[in-house]
């Protein structure tokens, strides 16, 4: 009897000391974590630091009982929860701070689709979903690009993407919401099932679930919205018992995204297999699952069949560019052109091989099915990491099951088997083998071919890229390059074609599409002189860096690689002035462009698709005398008044209004909207306010520092500018420009937006000899109307 007891004993104390060491490791992890938050939500948020401080104590109970020579309380298994789910809650708080509105193109079409099902609109006809991006403001740097121009904006998933997203539409809340509570529903899934099956050694393996949703939970805030059907795909698993149930959870995962089709085959088999080979429990999953997809795509069924079968098929056949860390690589950075359906027969190929071998092979893999699309995923032609990522965290749904089989094998001795083949001729191993080398014969047979004989000549031909140029005034970047392109059109090609710029950097990944350049000149027959920009901000490239660069159309591609670090040069006036590549940060709205803001009014912006709006809203402290906000660049202001150089824009809003309680001769602005050229580190000021209510342009020298003029024209000729600042005898040095709203009124509050911005370079005479009877004074009917101050 002694004996028998010694092994159990040796258990517990075994156990014992795992636990203690967990516990040290708990009370570490959540010291540094709390230490983390405050770092980043400082002393004000007493929400946060509450959370912080309950989580501090936490630690300290993990560290003791550490040391503790007692028995375990039995409410010290709850506490490991109680910190992670307090530690989630705190860390959402934190994220939240940071979250865009829409952190990736899937979530903003879902969204503005809910929004047009919502109004009566179907969203499965292509153009309704037109102006998703100018109506979530969604970032261009982030969408997807198609192979011939444009980009991904029509929506791709099944109906439960739709309607999953109502209830943030109509309560007017974020959409990352939804997903922030299938995080919280995903995690208490795991726990529960940990919870009713007794998993022995569940604290450890729900640390480190809580730790990895809490990744999640940074790609949900960012708008990847895998989750979703992760947390269905889980309880799919859990209700395997109850085919129904189970029917439907699947029916849900595949009718919010396609993705869990790939493990279908393996989970029926699966199902087949836990419910003793009734074949009913099969049908009886289908037939569940096929019902709940239909009913929640049932109004886009009826609105149109037909647009919506299309679009939730197209995403198979999508023509958009490669991307990614899969083998696909060596196909669209350059090296070597293999078709993009090589790697979906390589893909669909393993696939079935995978399923061969988990049916032969079932007693052993029984639960290993959630593993096999990590490696099918990697051979796809589009290789993002939430393709991967999630499906580890389903295997810690299958760990309490797992530890239970192991257990149950080793007391038993016993190896299930549920072959397939096992009644064929020549045997279950044979056939499997057979089959196998059929499939990837076969997949690598096709392959072949592909590569052998669909590989298209290009018509495109890069011979040399002739030079670099910062024409933005990036700091550090190159915004333009000339290229020299040989174009030989293809039977029944167009005469002329747009082909489109992608720039492989040898530096580090800046965006997962890397850099997108295009022009808008055609090329011809025969060698082209091309000039290319980046599309967005996020494309520029960077200085002293070498790159491959590509032309490409549709399947046509070709390559050339600048193995030089390329000189750049330039004389520009000021960054950015189209205003066409926005930043999406609060202090540099744009490329080259700052805010400052004056007083105690709030500011804030939001971009327009073509311009930006400044609204400033009076706030409750106490009124500061100038409320002002400067949306500010540095220029070349020789530069362009020697150019001739015309700035435009339009404007809509607030206006500017004259103060004149002091006298016309000491006129002030009660409101301003308008442009401020600045000089001489901003002591001198040329003050350019929008009304439309005036007739003509109104100038006026306030005095030696500060110049005013109001006028209901859009056009700056800083020519006409220059006359006045010679005339009074002022400086070019430290030249900056900016677009301004403000206030020195006691206003609720003040709105302006600038847009449709144009810079025009005319010609003109050298500034360095110019003075004011150099020029007309009828420029661009812009200086015949001001009334200029005699006493200066």
């Amino acid at each position: 009897m002694a004996n028998e007891g010694t092994p159990s004993k040796e258990r517990f104390f075994s156990n014992l000391r795992v636990r203690r060491l967990l516990y040290l490791i708990y009370g570490i992890f959540f010291i540094n974590y709390a230490f983390i938050a405050w770092d980043l939500v400082g002393y004000i948020d007493i929400i946060a630091l509450s959370l912080i401080w309950i989580i501090l104590i936490l630690a300290f109970a993990f560290v003791l009982y550490s040391v503790y020579e007692g028995e375990d309380s039995k409410y010290l298994k709850y506490l490991s929860f109680v910190a992670f789910a307090l530690s989630f809650a705190l860390f959402i708080d934190i994220m939240i701070r940071f979250a865009p509105a829409y952190g990736t193109d899937e979530i903003a079409i879902d969204t503005f689709a809910s929004f047009l099902f919502i109004h009566g609109k179907d969203p499965y006809i292509n153009a309704n979903m037109i102006n998703v991006f100018t109506v979530t403001a969604f970032p261009q740097n982030l969408i997807t690009p198609l192979l011939r121009g444009g980009a991904v904006q029509y929506l791709i998933y099944p109906g439960l993407a739709v309607l999953i997203f109502v209830p943030t539409v109509l309560l007017k809340i974020p959409s990352y919401s939804v997903l922030l509570l299938f995080n919280l529903l995903a995690f208490v899934v795991v726990y529960m099932y940990y919870r009713k099956t007794q998993f022995t050694f569940a604290a450890p393996a729900l640390a480190v679930a809580m730790i990895v949703n809490m990744e999640y939970a940074v790609f949900s805030i960012n708008g990847v919205t895998d989750i979703v059907w992760v947390t269905f795909v889980a309880l799919a698993y859990i209700f395997r018992k109850k085919p129904w149930i189970s029917g439907m959870m699947f029916g849900l995962a595949i009718s919010f995204k396609q993705t869990p089709l790939l493990i279908l085959p393996f989970f029926l088999f699966f199902l087949f297999n836990e419910n003793d080979l009734r074949k009913d429990s099969v049908y009886k999953f289908l037939a569940s699952g096929i019902l709940i997809f239909l009913i929640t795509n049932a109004p886009f069924i009826i609105m149109n069949a037909g647009a919506w079968a299309v679009n939730i098929i197209e995403i198979a056949f999508q023509p958009i560019i490669g991307v990614g860390i899969g083998p696909s690589i060596i196909s669209f950075a350059g090296f070597i052109y293999v078709p993009s359906i090589v790697f979906t027969i390589l893909s669909i190929s393993l696939l079935f091989v995978f399923f061969v071998l988990y049916v032969e092979n079932y007693s052993t893999l029984r639960y290993a099915f959630f593993t096999f699309p990590i490696v099918v995923f990697l051979f796809n032609f589009r290789v993002l990491e939430n393709y991967l990522i999630f499906w580890p965290f389903l295997i810690f749904l299958v760990m309490p099951d797992l530890s239970k089989s192991l257990q149950e094998r080793k007391t038993s001795h016993v190896s299930k088997n549920f072959a397939l083949f096992s009644g064929l001729t020549g045997g279950r191993k044979i056939v499997s083998v057979i089959l196998i080398l059929l499939i990837t014969g076969g997949g690598a047979a096709s392959a072949g071919y592909e590569i052998t004989h669909n590989v298209p000549q290009s018509p495109f031909s890069i011979l040399n890229v002739t030079g670099g140029g910062n024409p933005l005034n990036a700091p550090g970047d190159i915004t333009m390059l000339t290229l020299s392109l040989n174009y030989t059109p293809v039977e029944g090609a167009s005469f002329n074609a747009t082909p489109l710029y992608r720039i492989f950097p040898n530096t580090q990944l800046q965006n997962v599409n890397d850099l997108l350049w295009s022009s808008s000149s055609l090329v011809k027959p025969g060698i082209n002189n091309v000039t290319i920009y980046p599309d967005t901000a996020s494309d520029f490239l960077q200085q002293n860096s070498t790159f491959r660069i590509e032309a490409y159309y549709g399947n046509y591609t070709s390559f050339f690689t600048v193995s030089k670090v390329m000189v750049v040069n330039d004389s520009v006036p000021f960054a950015d002035p189209l205003l066409i590549y926005p930043n999406y940060s609060g202090s540099e709205p744009y490329v080259g462009w700052h805010v400052k803001e004056i007083g105690s009014y709030i500011y804030s912006y939001r971009y327009l698709p073509n311009g930006i709006n400044f609204t400033l809203a009076r706030d409750l402290g106490p009124n500061t005398k100038e409320n002002y906000i400067y949306m500010s660049t540095s220029m070349n202001f020789t530069y362009l008044a020697a150019s001739n150089a015309v700035y435009s824009y339009n404007y809509s809003g607030d206006y500017s209004t004259l103060n004149i309680s002091a006298g016309v001769a000491n006129f002030s602005f009660s409101n301003f909207t308008g442009v401020l050229l600045s000089f001489e580190n901003g002591q001198e000021n040329y003050w350019i306010g929008y009304s439309k209510i005036v007739n003509s342009p109104y100038f006026r020298m306030i005095n030696r520092t500060n110049m005013l003029e109001l006028t209901n024209q859009n056009i700056i000729s800083f020519r006409s500018i220059l006359e006045n600042l010679n005339k009074y005898n002022w400086s070019y040095v430290d030249p900056m420009f900016s677009f301004v709203i403000g206030t020195s009124g006691k206003v609720a509050n003040i709105t302006g937006q600038f847009y449709n911005t144009s810079l025009s370079l005319l010609g003109g005479a050298n500034v360095a000899t110019v003075s004011c009877q150099q020029f007309p004074s009828n420029e661009y009917n812009f200086q015949s109307n001001l009334m200029v101050d005699a006493r200066w």
